[in-house]
């Protein structure tokens, strides 16, 4: 999880796992293989990056800008099959509701050999069919009139058995 108390800032982040700006060049630009968005909400969809910026700038400050999962790919599996493995997890686990920014990257291991692995980078806002603008959107969730308030967050996110679901999964 990150948070503006930790310094963090979601819209650098997706710009590092999209190897965007700073991150486009050298080293990093090296082990850029894929990024793909989805599950934007309509005034993001053009612009996927507009999303990680409202996230910084409307989000609660105690609260979570983005949540993110790092998994590892064998690395026996062709680029192709990578790539459709990472694909069926981000489409398995975010289905339509979870806002998010995925990519695959291969490194180098201590072994010299490739270390390929997605980054997953979502909100745990829900998107619930329901219109809201980028300042509406990120507001607290107003269950008796859910049109007045934000997209509410999924509190399956914050428990031990999601990790362990996740894991298994995988």
């Amino acid at each position: 999880h990150a948070s503006r108390g930790q310094g963090r800032s979601a819209l650098a982040h997706a710009l590092y796992l999209a190897r965007e700006g700073p991150y486009g060049r050298g080293r990093f630009a090296e082990q850029f293989v894929e990024v793909a968005h989805c599950n934007m909400p309509g005034w993001a969809q053009d612009d996927p990056q507009a999303f990680w910026t409202a996230a910084d700038t409307y989000e609660r400050a105690n609260g979570r800008l983005y949540t993110e999962l790092e998994i590892a790919l064998p690395r026996e599996l062709s680029a192709a099959d990578r790539l459709t493995l990472a694909q069926t997890f981000v489409d398995t686990h975010m289905g339509t509701t979870h806002p998010c920014t995925w990519a695959l990257h291969v490194s180098r291991a201590l072994d010299g050999a490739e270390q390929p692995h997605v980054h997953v980078m979502f909100s745990e806002r829900t998107l619930d069919g329901i219109e809201r603008g980028p300042g509406l959107f990120f507001r607290r969730a107003n269950a008796a009139a859910p049109a007045l308030g934000g997209a509410a967050k999924d509190p399956a996110w914050n428990h031990r058995d999601k990790v362990v679901e996740l894991r298994e999964a995988w």
